[in-house]
């Protein structure tokens, strides 16, 4: 009896704790973010893993924040999917912030203390006028880096530039302007300057410079990242590969410990490089999305590793597993010679089965070519992605074809791929999608795009292998219809 009380207790904590976050449609949409200073609103798909791990990091913003009028809300887009058309939603989750008719989007950590911190920061004036030390005090106390103009009172440029680079960066730092006569600015200042406060490195950064909005938003940039920071902490992974445009030097290591031994390790690698290469440490358990990326392999930590969006490059260094292989010496070779351009990119792959089972042949990055290009016969190949429901659905279906064609192995093989770990070229970033290489014709493969359903694949499928001998090409093509979905 007890047990039950119990139990029905908990079902009751844990409904009135999930009822904080609010469900939205679009009949009640835009009279919510009218009746409220601040909503915070997040778009999701029920299947997606991320967003339901983000489900009670929500839950706890909006128990920290019930007594302010900034609730939290929710859309499903599988149900409202011409609300989330609206919105232009790029990924699963986006979260968006609402105030006014201004919205914009959180890219930070998917942390409740960095989201938190985020509607705070949108909560208050864009740059918050402060009269005395003791304002400067309680400010810097709100908000972990903070940033305060140092301006002289005839200088309405500087203020106008403080207030254009506070809308920039408002969603990541909080900002202030301070009387200079105030400010504790370095000897050689002279007129408006700016100080930066942060909890790391050298704690505090001036810039007493041409007071220009592109001059100080590349000093923020430079002086509010540390030198060798913690992914999710220090840097959220936007702004870390995508932001800087700059190549991205990861530390993985599975403890905190590691993590920074390491880092004390290669400070002075990161000292030679800095203005050129991002430096960070990260929890391989939190991102290992980013350690896929990079071609690292799992669950071998620790691990080093360099990407560089912008060119398309990652690199992996060899050894894992060992603190001792990750050492100054043996890194900064490796730095050094990618600065010098002596690295080759990393390829992804899985490792090759030693025997194919089941009647679809699993294909890796390291047999693409062998098994598909190079085949001399004819290769449908499935791309898809773990995480996909679409790609989910498929596989039994796609299974049911390969056993189908089991008469036909002479002619065609049946093949599927995880595009998110194997490198290919051109890379496959729609999931899933499904073609057809025709043998004498790998270099134009055929994209189905129709229904997802056994006989509809059977049915295109043998058309295809028949109008090889009595069809043109042409009229082939004219009646594939394939399941592609998105």
């Amino acid at each position: 009896m007890r047990s039950s009380w119990i139990y029905s207790i908990s079902l009751l904590m844990s409904s009135t704790r999930a009822n904080i976050v609010q469900q939205l449609t679009s009949d009640n949409f835009d009279s919510f973010i009218a009746t409220h200073e601040l909503s915070l609103i997040s778009f999701i798909v029920p299947w997606c893993q991320y967003c339901q791990a983000l489900t009670p990091v929500l839950e706890t913003v909006a128990e920290q924040l019930i007594g302010e009028n900034w609730p939290l809300a929710q859309v499903n887009c599988e149900e409202e999917k011409d609300l989330c058309r609206k919105y232009q939603i790029p990924v699963y989750p986006t979260l968006f912030l609402f105030q006014g008719n201004k919205s914009v989007i959180y890219n930070g950590p998917r942390e409740s203390d960095a989201i938190i911190s985020f509607v705070q920061r949108q909560s208050r004036p864009l740059v918050t006028a402060l009269t005395s030390i003791e304002d400067l005090s309680h400010f810097k106390a709100l908000d972990r880096i903070t940033i305060i103009g140092c301006l002289d009172d005839e200088d309405t440029s500087a203020k106008a530039v403080l207030a254009d680079v506070a809308d920039l960066h408002r969603d990541i730092y909080s900002f202030a302007s301070l009387p200079g006569s105030f400010c504790a600015r370095s000897p050689d200042a002279e007129g408006s300057s700016m100080t930066l406060y942060k909890p790391f490195d050298e704690e505090e950064s001036y810039y007493t410079g041409y007071f220009g909005e592109e001059q100080i938003g590349g000093f923020i940039i430079e002086a509010a990242h540390p030198l060798m920071g913690e992914l999710g902490v220090d840097l959220a992974p936007t702004d870390l590969i995508f932001s800087r445009a700059r190549p991205v030097a990861l530390v993985f290591a599975d403890n905190k410990h590691d993590r920074e031994v390491l880092a004390s390790r290669l400070r002075p690698v990161a000292e030679s490089t800095r203005g050129s290469i991002v430096w960070a440490t990260a929890d391989p358990a939190k991102y290992g999305n980013i350690a896929n990326k990079m071609a690292l392999k799992p669950e071998s930590w620790p691990a080093f590793g360099i990407l560089d969006s912008a060119k398309d490059f990652k690199f992996a260094f060899p050894a894992q597993g060992s603190m001792g292989d990750l050492s100054e010496i043996a890194i900064r070779k490796t730095i050094d010679a990618f600065l010098e351009g002596q690295l080759q990119s990393t390829t992804r792959s899985e490792s090759e089965p030693e025997v194919q089972s089941g009647s679809v042949t699993k294909v890796v990055a390291d047999s693409y070519n062998r098994l598909v290009l190079n085949s001399d016969k004819d290769v449908l190949v499935f791309y898809y992605s773990p995480t996909c429901k679409h790609c989910k659905e498929l596989e039994p279906v796609y299974d049911l074809l390969g056993d189908k064609m089991r008469s036909y192995t002479d002619q065609i093989i049946i093949a599927k791929i995880d595009a998110t770990k194997n490198d290919i070229s051109p890379p496959v970033t729609s999931y899933p999608t499904v073609k057809l290489f025709r043998h004498g014709a790998k270099t134009e493969p055929i994209t189905f795009e129709g229904s997802r359903t056994l006989e509809a694949l059977m049915e295109n499928v043998k058309v295809e292998m028949k109008g090889k001998h009595e069809g043109s090409r042409r009229e082939i093509e004219t009646k594939i219809i394939v399941p592609r979905m998105v």
